[in-house]
């Protein structure tokens, strides 16, 4: 939440909810500021980096069967999120 603070001025509410340590109701009330402010990629956005990370460490393994199935299979966790 921190950087959400960085990249935009946060209105008082969230200035708030942001300088307290915060529990479930607190983090709950803070998060549509947060996704609002753009300091933080879109879910869907990690999940394709945690993806290619997964296919770039697949192309170790020296089995090459091993390798594609491992590549398809991270890939098909994106499978029916937005594009």
């Amino acid at each position: 939440m921190t950087r959400a603070r960085r990249a935009r001025e946060p209105g008082p509410e969230l200035r708030t909810l942001l300088g307290a340590p915060s529990g479930p109701p607190g983090r709950e009330k803070a998060r549509p500021f947060v996704g609002e402010s753009g300091a933080l990629p879109p879910p869907v956005e990690i999940a394709r980096r945690h993806v290619e990370d997964a296919r770039a460490a697949a192309e170790g393994i020296t089995s090459r069967d091993v390798a594609a199935g491992l590549s398809h299979l991270a890939g098909s966790l994106l499978s029916g999120l937005p594009a």
